[in-house]
């Protein structure tokens, strides 16, 4: 079964890669948000994003501390590490980066134990390369989030819908100029908190 194929594609490259460096568009379809930014991890929980535009931010986890800043209001929450799939990768996954595939490579199966229903829909261009498209359904019908996977198993580009009472949200966020297993320098995953 495709569907079967790929996740196990995904599975397989995630739990090949150590690190994962790349640059990121996330947008708000049909609203003017638009976000970009870089994003850094390191297994087993190291973990960093950067990003510009309206919703400018620092997320970070050294594996012990995770801090999230906001640079607009100069704030920023401090939190356990319990790990940056947990901290990070549920939210990232249907609206921004898919990151907790990353982290877990059973992080497909976790959410089959969910209910999450996974279909596979077919094959895309993204920006001039070849992804299969996953889609996956919240079992309470509000939501559904796509992956589109590249051919090498990585997650290139993630978008979701999500149903409101205020009204649909609908997000997608694109990776590019993705580098695997490419040593990081530990200082990207330090925050030292802003002064004042």
């Amino acid at each position: 079964q495709k569907l079967d194929a790929v996740v196990k594609r995904i599975e397989a490259a995630y739990r090949a890669a150590r690190t994962m460096q790349a640059d990121f568009v996330s947008d708000s379809l049909g609203g003017p948000q638009k976000n970009k930014g870089k994003v850094k991890v390191r297994k087993p929980n190291l973990f960093r994003l950067e990003m510009s535009g309206p919703q400018s931010m620092l997320a970070v986890s050294d594996g012990k501390t995770a801090f999230l800043y906001m640079k607009a209001q100069n704030l920023y929450m401090k939190m356990p590490a319990i790990g940056a799939d947990k901290l990070f990768g549920p939210a990232f996954m249907v609206t921004g980066l898919g990151i907790g595939a990353f982290f877990d490579a059973a992080f497909f199966a976790k959410l089959k134990e969910h209910s999450v229903k996974w279909s596979y829909l077919g094959a895309v261009m993204v920006e001039g390369m070849s992804c299969d498209v996953l889609s996956m359904k919240r079992p309470s019908g509000d939501g559904e989030g796509k992956l589109y996977v590249l051919p090498n198993g990585i997650i290139r580009r993630t978008s979701g819908v999500t149903k409101r009472r205020e009204g649909t949200d609908r997000r997608q966020a694109t990776l590019r100029n993705i580098v695997l297993n490419k040593p990081i320098d530990p200082a990207a995953f330090r925050f030292t908190p802003p002064g004042g």
